[in-house]
């Protein structure tokens, strides 16, 4: 298929290449436990640090005191809270849980130099696009929306979640009706923003602070995400949902159709 061309089909059962929400792999619990592990070990080496620290202060005849234990104690509780903010609260960038569709402020837009397209797509298919030789934009219903690898031989599967947190909780890339979000929220919620990666090496290094025990560190994570020079824009500008079904439950209901635009802005685009 030519770069530029559109795909719209009917969705296997997985997308190749294509992960567009931990949980919805089978090994998203591996993913999850090593950050648990990371977590716990910290947690671990700082309070065998402060009990040294008041061993060594008792045998230099200076009494602990709430200061010290302060002192001990604070930089890891602000490390973990970090971590919870990423795994389990809106990232930089995303949308609160609340549908934030305000009347002329949720019409398309297009940067100078981005690349933009619309397309529509039905509940059980899926939508592609190609960005440039190397990268791709899927969206399929139920599920939400990516960018992949289209290099077969590529040595890791990019992948939005990565670099979109909450990571644990609904974000701006599903459009699934899921955790408890109706279908009616999700729809209504434009513009959702996203960052995402070009590369493996851009990936594993989000991967590796996250989840990687000797390298996980939250704030260097957040850092990171602000350097990524992909970066886009998705409204949501038609639809219908219905409540004889869904992909959770039916009150959450499903999301039958959706028409969208999309702006994309890539380094070197054009």
């Amino acid at each position: 298929m030519a770069d530029g061309a559109l795909d719209v089909r009917r969705t296997p059962v997985a997308v190749p290449g294509a992960a567009v929400r931990p949980r919805h792999s089978p090994d998203a619990s591996a993913l999850r436990l090593p950050a648990n592990r990371a977590a716990r070990s910290k947690v671990g080496a700082f309070r065998r640090g402060c009990r040294k620290f008041s061993r060594d202060a008792q045998v230099s005849g200076i009494k602990p005191h709430l200061g010290h234990n302060h002192q001990c104690y604070a930089p890891i509780m602000r490390k973990l809270a970090v971590f919870s903010l990423l795994f389990l609260s809106a990232g930089p960038g995303q949308t609160q849980k609340m549908p934030r569709k305000v009347p002329g402020m949720a019409k398309p837009e297009c940067a100078s130099g981005a690349i933009c397209f619309s397309g529509q797509v039905r509940e059980g298919e899926e939508f592609r696009k190609a960005l440039n030789a190397d990268l791709e934009f899927v969206l399929r219903l139920p599920g939400g929306f990516d960018v992949i690898s289209r290099r077969t031989e590529s040595s890791c599967n990019l992948s939005l979640w990565a670099a979109n947190p909450p990571l644990m909780a609904h974000h701006d890339t599903e459009i699934d009706a899921g955790y408890d979000w109706t279908a009616e929220q999700e729809v209504e919620t434009s513009p959702r923003e996203f960052r995402f990666v070009e590369n493996c090496r851009e990936y594993q290094n989000l991967y590796d602070l996250l989840y990687d025990p000797s390298k996980a560190d939250a704030r260097k994570y957040l850092n990171e995400l602000k350097a990524l020079k992909g970066r886009g824009r998705l409204w949501i500008t038609d639809s219908k949902v219905s409540h004889s079904h869904g992909s959770v439950s039916v009150g959450n209901g499903a999301i039958e159709w959706v028409r969208f635009s999309a702006e994309i802005t890539l380094p070197n685009a054009n």
